[in-house]
C-alpha cells in the first residue's frame, strides 16, 4: 500500500493540481493521497479565496483521499515554518511514503544538494545571512548571495519550497521520501491567465474569479483573457461559482481597529522595531490592506512579507521561529476537514501506527490539549470566527460556528 502526500493550499485547486495528482498516481502507482491545506489563511499573507471545506470537497472529487488542515501558525509563516510545520504533520502521520511537490526544477538530486548547502550555509540564523540582512538584503537576495552557484534555482519559487520540505525532512529524520513532478504552465505569480492551453497560475485564477465578480481594482483590458473555466476541473465549476469568496481588503475595517488600539506592535510575529514604527507612522493613510501594503513596501520588506506581518497582527499570532518549531513538534492532534469514505481505514492506520491524533470535531477534545495544542487551536478558531464574521457581514447571511461544521465525506 502507497501512501503520498501534498503540502497545498489549492487557493483554488486547479488543473495543474490535478495533473500533479493524476501523475503521482501514474508515476509512484500510489494508492492513497493525503494533503496538508491551509485552512482559513495562506502562506501568501491573505485569505484563502474559498472556505477550508469548500477547498477540502473539491480535492477529494478530484482524487485525494484525505485532508488535514495545515494550522494558522504555520499556513501564515514563512516558507521554512511553513514547511517545517506540514512536514512534522505528516511525519508523524506515520503513514506516508512520498512527499510529492511541483517545482521548476526536475532534478531530485539537485534540489537535495541546494538543500542541503542552504541547512549548512544559508539559514537565517547563520553568521553570513545575519550580515546580508543587517546590510539591507532581504533574505531571498541574502541566500542568492551565499548560494551564488544555485542563483537560477532559487529564483524560481515552487523550488524555494521544493527545498525547504527538504530541509524539514531531513531536520526530523524522516523516511518519508521527497518526491519532485516538474511544475508546467505558466508561473507561479502570473496574474494573467494564458491565451491557450489548460494549465494556470492559481494566482491568476483568482483575478479571473475576482474579474468574474467584478471585484478587482485593475481596468479589464478587452485583449485579455478572464473566462478561467478551461483551467479548472468540469466537476468543480458549479462550486466556483456558487461558493462565497473573500480577499485581504475584506479584513481592513478591523485591521484598522486593531492598529489604532495597540501601542506597539513588536510582540507580533515578523514584526520588527523599525516596521512596527512604520506602520505607526503612516496609520492615517490606510484605506485598505493592499493599499497600506504598497505604501510600507521596500526593499527589505517585500509585499508578500508584510501581508503576512500584517495578517499576524490580525490573528494575534506572537511568536518566535523557535517557539514555532517547538509547537509544531509538540502538536498532539490535526484537524480532518474531509476524507473519501472508501478511504477512511487510513485514520485507523494512523491511530495505530502514528504519533498524533486525527479530529473531526473539537470541543470533546480541548480537555487532552497540551499547551502547544491549546495555542494553535485558539489561533484557527480566532481565524475561522473572524472569517465567518467577514461572510455575514459580506453577503448577509448566516454562518456556522466552528464546532458545528462538518467533516467532508464523499
Amino acid at each position: 500500500m502507497i501512501t503520498a502526500a501534498i503540502i497545498c493550499e489549492y487557493n483554488p485547486f486547479h488543473n495543474g493540481h490535478l495533473y500533479q495528482i493524476e501523475a503521482i498516481k501514474k508515476e509512484l502507482k500510489a494508492d492513497r493521497i493525503i494533503v496538508v491545506m491551509s485552512g482559513d489563511f495562506v502562506q501568501r499573507g491573505e485569505p484563502a479565496i474559498f472556505d477550508k471545506y469548500v477547498r477540502a470537497e473539491i480535492a477529494i472529487k478530484n482524487g485525494v483521499d484525505l485532508v488535514i488542515m495545515l494550522p494558522a501558525l504555520f499556513s501564515t509563516a514563512p516558507a521554512d515554518i511553513f514547511a517545517y510545520g506540514a512536514v512534522s504533520i505528516l511525519n508523524r502521520l506515520g503513514v506516508v511514503d512520498y512527499l510529492v511537490f511541483g517545482a521548476e526544477c526536475e532534478s531530485i538530486e539537485t534540489l537535495k544538494e541546494v538543500a542541503k548547502k542552504a541547512q549548512q550555509n544559508a539559514s537565517i540564523d547563520s553568521k553570513e545571512i545575519k550580515t546580508l540582512l543587517k546590510n539591507g538584503l532581504t533574505y531571498a537576495k541574502a541566500r542568492e548571495v551565499i548560494l551564488s552557484e544555485f542563483k537560477d534555482i532559487l529564483k524560481g519559487s515552487n523550488n524555494i519550497l521544493a527545498i525547504e520540505y527538504i530541509k524539514a525532512l531531513d531536520s526530523i529524520n524522516s523516511s518519508i521520501i521527497p518526491y519532485v513532478i516538474k511544475r508546467t504552465g505558466n508561473e507561479y505569480n502570473d496574474t494573467l491567465l494564458p491565451v491557450s492551453g489548460k494549465l494556470a497560475s492559481a494566482s491568476s485564477i483568482r483575478e479571473a474569479i475576482w474579474t468574474a465578480n467584478h471585484e478587482v481594482s485593475n481596468v479589464i483590458d478587452s485583449n485579455v483573457n478572464y473566462s478561467y473555466e478551461a483551467f479548472v476541473p468540469n466537476n468543480s465549476l458549479n462550486i466556483y461559482s456558487d461558493s462565497y469568496k473573500l480577499n485581504i481588503n475584506d479584513f481592513s475595517e478591523i485591521l484598522i481597529y486593531k492598529l489604532i488600539s495597540e501601542n506597539r506592535l513588536e510582540c507580533y510575529y515578523e514584526i520588527s522595531n523599525d516596521l512596527s514604527n512604520k506602520i505607526s507612522n503612516y496609520l492615517n493613510s490606510f484605506i485598505d490592506i493592499t493599499g497600506f501594503i504598497n505604501i510600507l513596501k521596500s526593499k527589505e520588506n517585500t509585499y508578500a512579507r508584510l501581508s503576512r506581518s500584517l495578517i499576524h497582527i490580525l490573528l494575534n499570532i506572537q511568536a518566535t521561529n523557535d517557539e514555532l518549531r517547538k509547537i509544531a513538534d509538540s502538536l498532539s492532534f490535526a484537524k480532518i476537514l474531509g476524507a473519501k469514505r472508501d478511504k477512511l481505514s487510513i485514520i485507523k492506520e494512523v491511530e495505530k501506527k502514528g504519533s498524533i491524533q486525527l479530529i473531526t470535531s473539537v470541543p470533546g477534545n480541548q480537555n487532552k490539549f497540551n499547551d502547544y495544542d491549546k495555542k494553535c487551536f485558539d489561533t484557527d478558531l480566532f481565524a475561522s470566527n473572524i472569517t465567518a464574521s467577514i461572510l455575514r457581514t459580506r453577503y448577509k447571511i448566516e454562518t456556522l460556528h466552528e464546532y458545528s461544521r462538518q467533516t467532508v465525506i464523499l
